[in-house]
């Protein structure tokens, strides 16, 4: 549920609004997004409690990465098309992404 709102949310972005419904999308989209992320540090315990300080590094290294990729990709896209809305458009599709990668059958 939180993969796609944050995922309308971006996908909204990506539309360039005025900077007031923009802004407000965002902050939608980030405390969205630290609610999942709360989610995995509570369940790490609980499902593997003899390893939480190695599954603690790895899920923090995994969003470092994402902290580095993300900017870099919305850079990249901006220097290509010379428009930011490229990059909000492509960034939307990484929730879906993560929420199929990660559903059960």
């Amino acid at each position: 549920m939180l993969l796609a709102g944050a995922s309308l949310c971006l996908g909204a972005v990506g539309w360039l609004p005025a900077v007031h419904v923009a802004l407000s999308l965002l902050i939608a989209v980030m405390a969205m997004l630290g609610m999942g992320n709360g989610a995995v540090f509570q369940m790490v315990p609980q499902r593997f409690p003899q390893s939480v300080g190695i599954l603690t590094g790895i899920v923090g290294a995994a969003g470092g990465i994402g902290g580095f990729l993300l900017p870099s990709l919305l850079g990249i896209v901006k220097d290509r098309t010379g428009f930011y809305s490229g990059g909000n458009a492509s960034s939307e599709g990484s929730p879906p992404a993560a929420a199929s990668s990660t559903a059960r059958a």
